[in-house]
């Protein structure tokens, strides 16, 4: 019995390519062969967001309820949605607005 494993260092993603083609070859102590190809189907599976991107990095003074910019998440899944939270030292001074 065999096991065919992925290469050391080697991972596949569906979004770049959902399905693999495989040949196979099995040779007898007489060197006669057989080959059979297979195709393997890339199962997709959910990954994380990548980034979170924030059109805007400065305020000025004296201005409440100024916007500060435009949030906008990257993730590798097409048509995932997400929700955002605050955190940090300064996290009572913000809020997020969805913006549709």
């Amino acid at each position: 019995m065999f096991d065919l494993h992925l290469a050391p260092g080697v991972s596949v993603d569906y979004e770049t390519q959902s399905q693999l083609e495989v040949q196979l070859q099995a040779t007898d102590p007489e060197g006669l062969t057989y080959e059979e190809v297979f195709t393997l189907a890339v199962t997709d599976v959910n990954e994380a967001p990548m980034a979170i991107n924030l059109s805007g990095t400065h305020l000025d003074e004296n201005s409440a309820g100024a916007i500060v910019g435009d949030i906008s998440v990257t993730d590798p899944d097409a048509g995932d949605s997400h929700t955002l939270a605050l955190s940090g030292a300064d996290v009572d001074l913000f809020e997020i607005d969805i913006n549709n």
